[in-house]
């Protein structure tokens, strides 16, 4: 994407979002407030791209292993578990900063500086019905269509005691949590289900013995951008005490931006797009989750290589009719992208770039399949002439 300003939640008391700032001394004030907090970051923030992508740089040169920034346990941010949907968490972190004025209050310098409703931002919950169907993809339509609904029930508080009981409805809503008389749009907790879903960490909390996986949102440590395997520089670790750290996978000069590995989410174009709202663009991109055989269960393509019927025609078929079907071409995207970077269109940017990234997947694969076929071709004549 298109990443926004900084990424984090941006929600004020009683559950109405906060503008974005113009301003950069929100971040500045963040890390100020770190520091205060018994904290450190020793990491500016900056634009890291010629579209004004905000991102983290480091301020000093650092060697591998050396820390960037630390995360004191008592300004972790924990929601529900991951158990919840991202709009259950939402509906949970919107109660807590009602209910808790003095820690919502505490933590107000994290809240300043976030991303609000005008900022373009793009995931599964925020997709119009024109932009869920640029996407060229029915079943892609289809989950955005029930993720919605799912966030709808959990708005409205609709979900029967039954169904919640045998796991087939929201275990939290918005009603729940703020009462009857909230005063949440539904568009500005579709937009604080996204950043919770986009930015939140998975995390250890409690004390030994009896720690217990959560949801949290890590002020700081959610503003590096996001880069696959060994581009990535810089990881994000718990500590024994419940902190968190930035540490240095290799050296860092000044200067240069600071970014991590997100999950497994990513390796997926169609994943990452509906979750974070971003497609990474790579040279040789994996098949979208939607086209490949093996679906999101594996972080690449190599089961393509090992597996007679992934190799075979019928598999080179099915991926010909998937490529064939799609609405336009590589060249007429590639045309739309243009227009759309000189309408300053972020979020039909995104959307673009994933049809172009898989495209190119597709394409690859397909010739990769073929050549594959050849090969086996040759290679069972030059055996029968023997």
């Amino acid at each position: 994407m298109a990443r926004v300003g900084i990424l984090s939640l941006g929600l004020l008391l009683a559950g109405q979002l906060a503008a974005q700032s113009e301003c950069s001394n929100d971040e500045d004030n963040l890390l100020s407030w770190l520091r205060a907090n018994g904290g450190y970051a020793h990491i500016h923030v900056e634009n890291v791209t010629v579209d004004a992508l905000r991102g983290v740089v480091a301020a000093t040169d650092v060697k591998e292993g050396d820390s960037l920034a630390l995360l004191p346990d008592d300004l972790i941010i924990e929601m529900g578990t991951q158990r919840h949907s991202s709009a259950e968490n939402a509906a949970v972190l919107l109660g807590k900063q009602t209910k808790d004025a003095q820690w919502h209050n505490r933590m107000s310098r994290y809240w300043d500086g976030l991303p609000g409703m005008n900022s373009g931002l793009l995931c599964r919950h925020l997709f119009t019905e024109h932009e869920a169907a640029m996407l060229q993809s029915e079943s892609m339509k289809e989950e955005i269509e029930q993720d919605q609904e799912h966030l709808r029930q959990v708005f409205h508080g609709t979900a029967k005691w039954w169904e919640t009981l045998l796991g087939l409805g929201p275990r939290a809503s918005l009603v729940k949590e703020l009462g009857v008389q909230h005063n949440v749009t539904l568009q500005a907790f579709a937009h604080a289900a996204c950043l919770v879903g986009a930015y939140a960490f998975a995390c250890q909390r409690g004390t030994w013995p009896f720690h217990y996986s959560a949801i949290c949102l890590l002020p700081v440590m959610d503003m590096l951008n996001h880069r696959a395997g060994n581009a990535s520089n810089a990881i994000v670790d718990q500590n024994k005490n419940g902190s968190y750290s930035c540490h240095a996978k290799r050296a860092i000069q000044a200067g240069e931006e600071v970014t991590q590995t997100y999950s497994q989410v990513t390796s997926r174009m169609d994943h990452s797009l509906l979750q974070y709202g971003f497609v990474e663009e790579h040279g040789e991109p994996l098949l979208a989750a939607v086209d490949s055989a093996t679906g999101f269960e594996h972080e690449d393509d190599s089961l393509y290589g090992k597996h007679a019927h992934l190799t075979g025609p019928e598999e080179l078929k099915r991926l010909q009719g998937i490529l064939e079907s799609l609405e336009t071409t590589e060249e007429q995207d590639r045309a739309l992208l243009t227009d759309a970077r000189r309408r300053g269109d972020g979020r039909e940017e995104d959307i673009l770039r994933f049809r172009i990234q898989r495209k190119v997947a597709l394409k690859q694969m397909i010739e990769r399949l073929q050549r594959g076929l050849v090969m086996r071709q040759a290679s069972s004549s030059a055996r029968q002439e023997l």
